[in-house]
């Protein structure tokens, strides 16, 4: 019986797969490298992973490779491709568009010009309403830069509204709505106590039992609003404030317009001062130390009241050599004849000091401004002065230091030593009955009242040396609330 061959001749073409014929015959090398690797244990056969092969790609296919650009130049590519085929038709719609968009502009900026003149310039009749374009662009212009200016006001408004309606009415550290003028009793007033100060109407009790040096100083604040808005209510935080830095504070309302004029915005804020010297002593106040500030229009009601009042103090016969001298000033010699109430206290007090925040000092000046932002119409400001050039200047107090400097320095030739007598005379006159101190802020990017509208003020101020201690702080970055809010703008 023939003996059977166990071990079977294998050809090498019987150990290759059929199926890697075509991958042998196209990568000779591949072959060769596997029979060079040594044969790994059967442990390591079962834990290796079974490799399938790639299937062969089509030559049809390999041939022509698709062209597509790589990273962000593929995606600008695509863009600009869609941005061609989206284009025409996008143009052809905004163009169909464009005068509907251009009529929807126009009505709107003059729907908001017009509404303004309605309602604060008391324009009634379509021919008082503006239809140049140039003003129109005006006023919407200052309309939409104050919204953006106020949405960072937004935080301090929230915190008012809790302040005002939460935290004050858990509290007496605050007395509210107090009666201080009896002409008009709808103005009132608030008054911040600081929380170690003990409320009382005994005024004799702080006499007898506080030191004098432990009384705190005082501040009355006249807020702004172009003298036709505003309210103590929006600067409860003001008071808050200056409140948590030790001062006792009386935070007034006054008569704006159309139900007051000048002269009442003038007597309340007269009124205001006279109450808080004498009732400021009942909540640990000092009388002696009585700071007067004011903001914008408040400013300029602070500056008036005040430099009325001393003017009205000075002996006439300090103005010239002769009772007629005074008649070479218009202003000066209104001011000396303006009748007195015989309701009120003939004077005020002699006040610590006086603070001006962005402050309005020369009305003429300052409605030429306004003509140029185009809002001088709209503002109240012109009807609140008397619409014409002497009124103006009579209620400017720049133009009001200026006059008294003239008549002051007028040289008689035929008393011309009197007349030097009678300006040193003067001068001292004006420094004993003006604020100790004098502080004027203003910001170098305030739109609304420029910067110069302090600056000349000032300078009065020194020719006329009242107040040797007058300061002069113009605050980078700042623009009109800021000296008030405490916050300030970037620069660009």
């Amino acid at each position: 019986m023939p003996s059977t061959n166990h071990h079977t001749s294998l050809s090498p073409s019987s150990t290759i797969p059929s199926s890697l014929d075509n991958t042998t015959a196209r990568h000779p090398n591949r072959l060769r490298q596997q029979q060079q690797q040594p044969i790994a244990s059967p442990t390591a056969a079962r834990r290796r992973l079974p490799t399938i092969p790639a299937p062969p790609k089509d030559s049809s296919t390999s041939s022509s490779p698709a062209f597509v650009l790589p990273g962000k130049r593929g995606k600008a590519t695509r863009l600009v491709l869609v941005a061609v085929i989206l284009f025409p038709p996008v143009v052809i719609f905004l163009l169909a568009m464009l005068p509907f968009i251009l009529l929807f502009t126009v009505v709107i900026t003059y729907s908001i010009a017009w509404l303004l003149y309605w309602s604060r310039a008391g324009a009634v009749t379509f021919s008082a309403m503006p239809l140049d374009p140039r003003r129109v662009l005006k006023i919407n212009r200052v309309v939409f830069s104050v919204i953006f200016s106020n949405f960072s006001l937004i935080p301090i408004g929230l915190s008012l509204v809790r302040y005002r309606y939460w935290t004050m009415r858990r509290s007496t550290d605050y007395i509210t709505d107090v009666h201080y003028n009896p002409k008009r009793p709808s103005n009132k007033l608030d008054v911040y106590i600081p929380r170690d100060r003990v409320q009382t109407m005994d005024s004799n009790y702080f006499r007898d039992n506080c030191d004098e040096k432990k009384l705190r100083p005082v501040v009355v604040f006249i807020y702004g609003g172009a003298w036709s808005a505003g309210s103590r209510l929006l600067y409860t935080l003001v008071g808050i404030r200056l409140r948590s830095m030790g001062y006792l504070v009386i935070l007034p309302d006054y008569s704006i317009y159309p139900q007051g004029t000048i002269k009442g915005m003038e007597e309340d804020v007269k009124m205001s001062i006279q109450w808080a010297h004498n009732n400021c002593l009942n909540f640990g106040g000092d009388p002696k130390r009585i700071y007067l500030m004011g903001h914008s229009a408040g400013a300029h009601l602070c500056a008036i009241t005040v430099l009325n009042n001393c003017i009205q103090q000075i002996p006439a016969s300090l103005f010239g050599s002769s009772p007629d001298a005074i008649s070479t000033s218009p202003i000066l010699t209104t001011l000396l004849n303006a009748p007195v109430d015989q309701e009120q206290e003939d004077a005020l007090p002699r006040l610590r000091g006086i603070i001006f925040c962005s402050g309005v000092f020369d009305i003429g000046e300052h409605y030429k401004h306004e003509s140029m932002r185009g809002v001088e119409e709209i503002s109240a400001m012109g009807r609140v002065m008397g619409n014409s050039e002497p009124t103006f200047r009579l209620n400017s107090p720049t133009i009001i230091l200026q006059e008294l400097i003239q008549v002051s320095t007028r040289i008689d030739r035929h008393y011309p030593t009197e007349s030097q007598t009678r300006h040193q005379n003067l001068l001292r006159h004006l420094r004993s009955l003006w604020p100790i101190e004098t502080l004027m802020i203003h910001g170098d990017r305030d739109q609304t009242v420029p910067a110069r509208s302090s600056s000349e003020f000032f300078i009065e101020l020194k020719t006329l040396q009242l107040g040797s201690n007058a300061r002069l702080r113009v605050m980078h970055g700042m623009g009109h609330e800021e000296p008030v809010v405490g916050k300030r703008r970037v620069p660009n």
